[in-house]
C-alpha cells in the first residue's frame, strides 16, 4: 500500500503549490502477459483479432502468435501492444483501476533526483529487450519496474497537451519534450519527455514498450 503523499506538479495552476496524492493499493509490477491472457480468455472480445478497431489500432498484441496465446519464455514479461481501452477493462475486471497521472508520478518516484536520471538513461535505450517484471530492485514503495521496463497507462493520459514542438506519430515524438512549454520547472526533463510521450498517445494507440499497472482506493 502506498502511503498518501505529495507530489510537486510540473504543471501548476496559478497558486498551486502541490498535489496531495491520497494512499491507495498499487499493483507491484506492471501486468504480465500471463494475467493477462486470463483476462483475455474471460472476456474474449479482448483477445487478438476479436477486438474492436475502435478501441485497438492494428499493434494490439502483435507479439502474440495467436490469438490467445503468447509465447512461453514471455509468460513473466509485461504485456504490452495493448489499448488504453484495454487496460482500462482489465483494471475494471480486478476491480481497479488505472492510476491518474499524479499517482504515478507520485508513487513511481520518477520525478526524485536518483529516479529522474535513471529514467533518462533508460528513456535513451527505448529499443532494449524486455524482460520478466519484479527483477530489479524495488523503489521506496515496494514498487518495481516503474521507470526501466515499459511506459505505462494513466487514465488521464491525455490531460496536458503540447502547444509546440508536436510532430506527427506516436514513437516518433515520444522523445520530444515538446511538453516543456508553460512548465514552471524546466529541469525536470524526465518528466517533459513522459508528458510528450502521453500527449501523443490515442486511446487506441498501442505500442512495443507501452504496459500498465492498476491500481485500487484503500477502503
Amino acid at each position: 500500500m502506498v502511503p498518501s503523499g505529495y507530489l510537486n506538479p510540473v504543471f501548476k495552476d496559478q497558486g498551486e503549490e502541490k498535489i496531495r496524492v491520497e494512499r491507495l493499493w498499487v499493483d507491484k509490477t506492471p501486468v504480465t502477459n500471463a494475467e493477462f491472457l486470463k483476462f483475455v480468455q474471460k472476456h474474449p472480445q479482448w483477445q487478438k483479432g476479436k477486438a474492436k478497431k475502435l478501441y485497438v489500432d492494428e499493434g494490439y498484441l502483435k507479439h502474440w502468435p495467436k490469438t490467445a496465446e503468447f509465447i512461453v519464455e514471455e509468460a513473466d514479461e509485461p504485456v504490452v501492444n495493448v489499448s488504453w481501452f484495454a487496460a482500462r477493462e482489465y483494471c475494471f475486471s480486478q476491480g481497479k483501476r488505472l492510476p491518474s497521472t499524479s499517482e504515478w508520478e507520485y508513487f513511481s518516484q520518477t520525478t526524485t533526483p536518483e529516479y529522474e536520471e535513471k529514467a533518462l538513461q533508460w528513456y535513451s535505450k527505448a529499443k532494449e529487450s524486455l524482460r520478466a517484471v519484479g527483477k530489479g530492485n524495488p523503489n521506496k514503495f515496494g514498487l518495481y519496474d516503474t521507470h526501466s521496463l515499459v511506459w505505462e497507462w494513466v487514465e488521464d493520459f491525455n490531460s496536458v497537451f503540447m502547444t509546440a514542438d508536436s510532430r506527427q506519430g506516436f514513437e516518433k515524438d515520444m522523445f520530444c519534450a515538446g511538453a516543456a512549454v508553460g512548465a514552471k520547472d524546466p529541469s525536470k526533463y524526465a518528466s517533459f519527455v513522459r508528458y510528450a510521450m502521453r500527449a501523443s498517445l490515442k486511446g487506441k494507440s498501442t505500442s512495443s514498450r507501452l504496459g500498465f499497472r492498476c491500481v485500487k482506493e484503500r477502503n
